[in-house]
């Protein structure tokens, strides 16, 4: 397992490459609801949907403009290893195919997502899938990791939106906080949450009384 290796210079760095890499490609980055409130005493880890080569920018971007918790995500090890500069934003291993790794990976997450100075990024899906996939399909890590810790589990969307202008938007909604106890016992009640949250209303009207993040 690869660990992760904070480094604030390293971070410092990434974000402001980020913030020009998203300004030069997106047009607006539009929340459609409020950004919910967090317990302040639990860990929290973040369900994004997995749609894009976007995605990771998404989350990382959306949540240094709300939280001054510590990012970590889990990303698969051979890629991790393609692109060794991820493990100073907090991106740790993990390999599906050996035994010995997921299990260390998984107690490395149940470690961190119990810190309220933390939050984990999971993606339950595991794979790339469309945001109009008629079959989505989770993984069961969440499902396995909530049953071992005290954690709030938040649910949000992303959607790329092309209309009025030149450069498309980046869509973000949030869906329902729920505690890793319940995500634990009741895995497809969170995943029907988890589905419904991906659609995400695009039409111009919304997107006229949404936030633009750009702008905070």
């Amino acid at each position: 397992m690869i660990y992760p290796k904070h480094n604030f210079f390293a971070e410092s760095v990434y974000n402001i490459y980020l913030n020009h890499l998203l300004r030069k490609n997106f047009s607006r980055f539009l929340l459609t609801n409020d950004f919910p409130v967090i317990s302040e005493e639990k860990g929290l880890i973040i369900t994004p949907n997995h749609f894009s080569w976007w995605d990771g920018f998404f989350i990382h971007y959306l949540m240094t403009k709300f939280s001054k918790r510590k990012a970590y995500l889990m990303m698969l090890e051979e890629q991790l290893v393609k692109y060794p500069f991820f493990k100073y934003l907090g991106v740790f291993s993990v390999n599906p195919a050996s035994l010995s790794s997921v299990k260390e990976s998984l107690a490395f997450a149940e470690k961190i997502s119990s810190d309220p100075a933390n939050y984990l990024v999971l993606y339950p899906q595991g794979d790339i899938q469309p945001n109009k996939c008629e079959d989505v399909s989770l993984k069961n890590g969440l499902k396995f990791l909530s049953g071992k810790i005290t954690a709030e589990i938040m649910i949000v969307s992303f959607n790329i939106s092309y209309g009025n202008m030149k450069k498309p938007d980046v869509l973000c909604r949030f869906g329902d906080i729920m505690s890793s106890d319940f995500v634990s016992g009741n895995y497809d009640n969170y995943k029907n949450k988890f589905i419904s949250n991906m659609n995400i209303p695009e039409n111009e009207i919304i997107k006229e009384k949404a936030f633009n993040i750009f702008d905070k």
